[in-house]
């Protein structure tokens, strides 16, 4: 669920507005890779816009040849509704034009402040929604795509923010500001042409990883029958191989793990435990 600004550029004459117009010097930006976490500093048909302070979910922008379209994922922050809201006035002027399109509908710059309340009022609305689903048990859990990497919402996340937008925002710019690697599952075909899926994990190494094994989304068509972790010393090649499963149960058994959020973990293995997982 998101909302759509298409900006026409009126100016005949002169340079088009372009990726620069919009970051001034306290934005970044980036592309999604297939797995959606971002590379930053890339550029694509879709460019995601996010400020590094404070970082929500951002939105994408995309310049075609006589318009710009612009994307705010619900729900949102309150800080990125503003920033995304700022960006559409900061182009309309750049396009020689006080009218853009909302979702459909004709809209003047001065009516900002009004379309700001009411993708805040829509944010707020989502998340009560998905915290009534988790809470009643009809989900367990909510997948968001975040700036840099997906979030999942669960009963614990639930009960930190509910339906509070800014605690929401708090909340995204805390896990997303983490200097970690987010692990995902790479595919090959082993002697019986069946796919495996491998994570890879390196010691001395802050890794986002999940408590369970499972194809990301937007792998449906792959059918997994068995989980590894591949393992490797700092700045060494792979030192072994082990099963997800036992990798998980030795994890589990560590005091240094830290909740990231409903599907994941946060470790940091030395050297010493890659040696013992590997020797398993």
């Amino acid at each position: 669920m998101s909302a759509t600004v298409i900006i026409e550029n009126k100016k005949i004459f002169g340079k088009k507005p372009t990726l620069n117009d919009i970051l001034g010097d306290n934005l970044s930006y980036g592309v999604m890779d297939e797995y959606y976490r971002l590379n930053d500093g890339n550029t694509g048909d879709y460019t995601v816009i996010y400020s590094r302070e404070n970082i929500g979910r951002g939105f994408e922008v995309c310049f075609m040849e006589k318009s710009i379209e612009l994307h705010l994922p619900y729900p949102n922050s309150v800080h990125d509704i503003e920033l995304f809201h700022m960006t559409v006035v900061r182009l309309c002027k750049l396009c020689g034009t006080r009218i853009f399109d909302y979702d459909g509908q004709m809209a003047d710059i001065n009516q900002i402040e009004h379309f700001i309340q009411r993708d805040i009022s829509t944010s707020v609305q989502a998340l009560e929604h998905e915290a009534q689903l988790i809470s009643s048990g009809k989900t367990g859990n909510v997948t968001l795509f975040g700036a840099c990497n997906p979030l999942s919402i669960g009963i614990r996340e639930v009960e930190r923010f509910g339906g509070d937008v800014h605690k929401f925002g708090e909340w995204l710019n805390e896990k997303q500001q983490l200097d970690a690697y987010y692990a995902v599952p790479h595919f090959y075909l082993d002697d019986e042409s069946e796919a495996f899926g491998v994570f890879a994990i390196a010691a001395n190494v802050v890794s986002i990883i999940p408590i369970e094994a499972k194809k990301p989304m937007g792998f449906d068509d792959i059918e997994v029958n068995n989980w590894y972790v591949y393992l490797a010393h700092t700045g060494e090649e792979t030192a072994g191989r082990v099963s997800y499963d036992r990798f998980i149960e030795y994890v589990n058994s560590l005091d240094n793990v830290e909740y990231y959020d409903d599907e994941h973990v946060v470790i940091n293995l030395t050297e010493d435990d890659v040696n013992k997982l590997v020797s398993l």
